[in-house]
């Protein structure tokens, strides 16, 4: 597994904005997309369906390894 952030933000409407790094636990780059969306449905907008959702990028953090 490894740790990712993924820039997400809502597309504009009539309800509350976000803009803002979801950080997940993946095992490749689509999953962290996934694992993001999971996150922010099973959080603060459960309302949202996928297609409500933008995503700017996908970020890899550094995972040492002990």
């Amino acid at each position: 597994m490894h740790t990712y952030e993924v820039a997400m933000r809502s597309k504009p409407g009539p309800v509350e904005q976000y803009n803002g790094i979801v950080t997940v636990f993946a095992e490749s780059e689509e999953d962290a997309i996934e694992a993001a969306y999971r996150k922010l449905k099973r959080g603060a907008f459960p309302d949202r369906n996928r297609g409500m959702w933008t995503v700017d990028a996908v970020t890899r953090r550094y995972t040492p390894t002990c």
